[in-house]
């Protein structure tokens, strides 16, 4: 069984989509934990109402983007997924995390997949493909 960690900003329909679906059985694996990057999330309150511990990275507490991925990375280092699911995050993942998971799965869920051809970085200006990624969910 898979331990999987999401991150989320927003309301949480992607996230308790991502529950559904591991709730029915269609995806095996567990949430072990939930990366939000604001306070007052309605993923959040989702993750709560279902025993998920979350974990608030609030990226206007930090002063440099590098410092929020620093946390963000550890963050993910502590929860040790297997996969790692965009839930509707709507922050770009740094070129930190990307090397930190490269051949690891990560999963954007169609209502939240950016709308590209290929997966593109703008931070490491390579396709995620060729860094290593196995994407999952629905590309235009």
């Amino acid at each position: 069984m898979k331990r999987i960690v999401c991150l989320a900003s927003g309301r949480g329909s992607n996230f308790l989509a991502v529950l559904s679906e591991i709730e029915s059985g269609t995806i095996h694996g567990r949430c072990v934990g939930l990366i939000v990057d604001r306070e007052g999330t309605g993923a959040a309150h989702i993750a709560e109402e279902h025993g998920i511990p979350v974990s608030l990275i609030d990226y206007s507490s930090f002063s440099a983007k590098e410092e929020y991925e620093e946390e963000l990375l550890r963050t993910l280092r502590l929860l040790d997924p297997d996969l790692i699911v965009l839930a509707g995050y709507m922050k770009i993942l740094g070129s930190a995390i990307i090397r930190e998971y490269k051949g690891h799965d990560h999963e954007y869920p169609p209502v939240s997949a950016p709308c590209v051809s290929r997966p593109f970085s703008p931070e490491t200006g390579t396709c995620l493909w060729r860094e290593g990624l196995r994407l999952h969910g629905s590309f235009c």
